[in-house]
């Protein structure tokens, strides 16, 4: 029997993620080199979001869905990979955008955003179980962890 008991939608998967708000002036300066551009798009009337990641020389599409949170930790996904011709057709759709540059870092992923002329800066890690989740030491130069929290998701920086 799994860890993880959930009955999850045709084609989803389980995403088991922490987050946490970091501390931009301790990390010091980061490798642009390793940074993805990342336009999210939360399209109206949905829990769908339309996602471009330029990764330099390619540009990738994707469209993904968010059921809701099982638990305090995961919530079943499904994502799509689309044409950019297909990626055009959503993204004519009423939406909020977002826009953030990832970093790979540590063990999971930096984002940082521009807030109100402020850099805002957030660091996510995936998880295979609900208990590696729960075990996770998080490294030194996170701050206040925001995992479930509103006002500090993509979406919610979407509507503002």
């Amino acid at each position: 029997m799994s860890e993880n008991p959930v009955d999850l939608p045709r084609y989803a998967r389980l995403e088991i993620e922490r987050r946490w708000l970091v501390d931009l002036a301790e990390l010091g300066e980061l490798d642009k080199s390793r940074a993805r551009f990342i336009r999210d798009k939360y399209l109206r009337h949905s829990h769908m979001r339309l996602r471009s990641i330029n990764l330099g020389n390619e540009t990738v599409y994707k469209l993904g869905k968010k059921y809701g949170h099982t638990d305090a930790l995961s919530q079943p996904v499904t994502s799509i990979y689309l044409s950019a011709e297909e990626f055009a057709v959503f993204d004519g759709l009423e939406g909020g955008i977002v826009e953030k540059w990832r970093y790979p870092i540590a063990e999971g992923s930096l984002d940082i955003y521009q807030r109100a002329g402020k850099r805002v800066g957030i660091y996510e890690l995936e998880f295979d179980t609900v208990a590696a989740a729960q075990n996770y030491a998080p490294p030194a130069f996170v701050r206040e962890e925001l995992t479930g929290k509103a006002n500090y998701r993509g979406v919610d920086f979407a509507r503002t």
